[in-house]
């Protein structure tokens, strides 16, 4: 069963990557990934995303480049999500991805992780770090399965900045 989670998964990223790659992101809920701010009409939020080859943790793909600047006056989030669908979490014991910050760009030191009714703080380094985390406490049962990062301007280190993250499974 973990293996065919795995391969679903893989299957999913490149399909996204294909849809990036070849359309655009365009943040459209339906296609299964996105990104989005706190007030959509502030142009002092900004969220973009893309998936880049230029800097990966495996050795083919690429990884999904995040951007985002929480520089409104008046605070706000950003972030983006993948939408896993409905998924029988009871399976699964860990969600593991890849995540680093860009030094050049900057990053936040400290970002939300959330997934599936449950959330979590993690740190963001510039190196490439496995960021595991359990799913005791989160939804399980047929949980419409949603991984999203979250930036909010009241504890984000940086308002503007990049983050990469890769490789995001289910253990």
């Amino acid at each position: 069963m973990i293996r065919s989670m795995v391969v679903f998964l893989m299957v999913f990223c490149i399909a996204v990557s294909f849809a990036f790659e070849k359309y655009g992101f365009n943040g459209q809920e339906e296609s299964g990934y996105g990104v989005w701010t706190s007030n959509p009409e502030d142009k002092a939020l900004i969220a973009t995303g893309s998936v880049v080859t230029t800097d990966k943790v495996g050795f083919s793909g690429g990884c999904f480049e995040f951007k985002y600047n929480l520089g409104s006056p008046d605070g706000g989030f950003a972030g983006f999500y993948i939408e896993f669908g409905s998924i029988d979490l009871s399976k699964y014991s860990q969600l593991v991805f890849w995540i680093k910050g860009d030094k050049k760009s900057g990053f936040s030191e400290k970002a939300v992780v959330n997934f599936s009714g449950g959330s979590q703080f993690i740190n963001i380094t510039p190196n490439w770090q496995k960021i595991v985390i359990g799913l005791k406490g989160f939804t399980k049962k047929n949980a419409g399965s949603e991984f999203s990062l979250t930036f909010e301007s009241g504890w984000a280190t940086e308002k503007k900045g990049t983050v990469y993250i890769d490789e995001v499974t289910l253990k």
